[in-house]
């Protein structure tokens, strides 16, 4: 575990011998979000978007925890535990008190057991991987909604477009600004682009974190302004089973992967998902399902050539083949680099909305 933070915080609240990542107050919550590994701490500076910066990292799959160091008292969002952040407020509890704390969260969260990662593909329950449908969450639909209002907390919208002949996905966030008997609004899209995107497209998926599990449900758009999207209340929500975000590989510039067989010539295949932890592919019907295979993921722009053992999580028969589910066991530093290319490739696919 690293403990992001700045030289100024490091020097007033951190101790020596720290695994300390220090940036400047410029850069600290983009280069937390583009190269922290899973597990990582931040000690922040508060800013007008920290509320912003918890959904992005929760989007990535970053559980923290999170300190922001506040010089002034501030309005508290709920939904602050949800993302397992806390802010400090230096003047209300003073230099030392904050110390204290700081050490307190930072020794707890280095001592901690890291617990199992959740499969590429696998039951919220932990019972065993689930290749066949979506699972529904047994929620109330128009509390957990409410409450995401009251809160103010920022939500993941995401929808889909076409980049030449392929079907990519776009994501950004938003806030929830009000909620009707059969309506809801949608408001402080960023990038502001998104909300243009959404217009054309006429569906959109909601993703949003309640303490350490994640959902998803699709809303139905029923009208816009230039600020605001007016969508219906979903029928259902489910869980998103899997962990890391998976983003669509650039169609002109494809991420291949390979999985070396004994007595085999090796094969490349076009990976058409991808994520910190896993892949899918296209491919013959002779890789079993279950089984270990030493692997080798090619990535571009950057070019590089990671090797990992991946797990074959699922296996699905198509037109084309069969449809696998790969779970990557990773070296972090090979996981860091495909974190650093999501997020390159998020926005690439955001420029695509003009």
């Amino acid at each position: 575990m690293q403990i992001w933070t700045t030289p100024q915080l490091q020097e007033r609240f951190l101790g020596n011998g720290l695994p300390v990542k220090l940036k400047t107050d410029a850069d600290i919550m983009e280069s937390y979000l583009r190269d922290a590994a899973q597990g990582d701490a931040a000690i922040l500076p508060i800013d007008d978007g920290y509320m912003e910066f918890l959904a992005r990292s929760m989007a990535r799959g970053l559980r923290g925890p999170i300190l922001f160091i506040s010089p002034e008292p501030i309005i508290e969002h709920e939904g602050l535990r949800h993302a397992n952040a806390v802010v400090l407020d230096l003047k209300r509890m003073g230099v030392a008190a904050v110390r204290n704390m700081v050490t307190c969260i930072i020794t707890l969260a280095l001592e901690r057991i890291p617990a199992e990662p959740k499969s590429f593909d696998r039951a919220p329950d932990g019972s065993g991987p689930v290749d066949e449908g979506p699972w529904e969450a047994d929620i109330d639909i128009r509390e957990t909604l409410s409450s995401l209002h009251k809160e103010g907390s920022r939500v993941i919208v995401a929808f889909q477009i076409r980049e030449e002949e392929e079907t990519v996905t776009v994501r950004g966030s938003c806030f929830i600004k009000a909620l009707s008997d059969s309506a809801l609004v949608m408001s402080g899209f960023k990038p502001l682009a998104l909300l243009n995107g959404i217009r054309r497209e006429r569906v959109v998926s909601l993703l949003f974190s309640r303490g350490d599990d994640r959902f998803h449900a699709t809303l139905k758009s029923v009208s816009h302004s230039s600020d605001d999207l007016v969508a219906s209340i979903p029928d259902r929500i489910f869980f998103v089973r899997r962990r890391f975000l998976r983003i669509e590989p650039s169609p002109p510039r494809p991420v291949y992967a390979s999985l070396l067989l004994p007595n085999e010539p090796t094969a490349l295949y076009k990976s058409l998902e991808l994520s910190q932890r896993g892949f899918s592919f296209i491919g013959p019907g002779y890789f079993d399902q279950g089984k270990v295979y030493a692997c080798t993921i090619m990535l571009p722009q950057p070019s590089s050539v990671l090797g990992s053992y991946g797990i074959i999580r699922s296996k699905k028969e198509n037109d084309n083949g069969f449809r696998y589910g790969v779970e990557l066991q990773i070296h972090p530093k090979d996981e860091d680099k495909i974190a650093r290319y999501i997020m390159q490739r998020e926005l690439q696919i955001l420029s695509l909305l003009g």
